[in-house]
């Protein structure tokens, strides 16, 4: 192929669609493309009623160890034994070094990974 074969091909015009509306996943309101894009997949009504519902998680009362420098500690302690969540290596190991020798915790063989 030479180039001037290249050059006197037909030109393209690139044309810009806009994308139909499609229906929010939440309440299945037919909402524009952009909008839904910005937003989660939620109309603007449901994105209003997402932003001002309350946040429930993390499920940890804010006051334990309020003031304490290991207050991180306390909480993800509450999470792992109260509410039974299954931390993480990283968040495990962090709360060790945090602790040090100073503060009782459990022993390398009561963690679970």
């Amino acid at each position: 192929m030479s180039f001037n074969s290249i050059r006197s091909a037909p030109k393209v015009e690139a044309v810009e669609t806009i994308p139909e509306p499609k229906p929010c996943l939440y309440c299945g309101a037919m909402t524009a493309h952009a909008v839904l894009a910005m937003h989660g997949a939620r109309c603007m009504r449901c994105y209003n009623a997402y932003l001002t519902a309350p946040q429930n998680w993390p499920n940890t009362p804010m006051d334990i160890g309020k003031g304490d420098r290991l207050a991180w500690v306390k909480r993800l302690e509450y999470r792992r034994d109260v509410l039974g969540e299954r931390l993480n290596a990283v968040q495990l190991d962090a709360m060790k070094r945090a602790k040090g020798p100073l503060l009782p915790g459990p022993s390398d063989d009561e963690v679970p990974f």
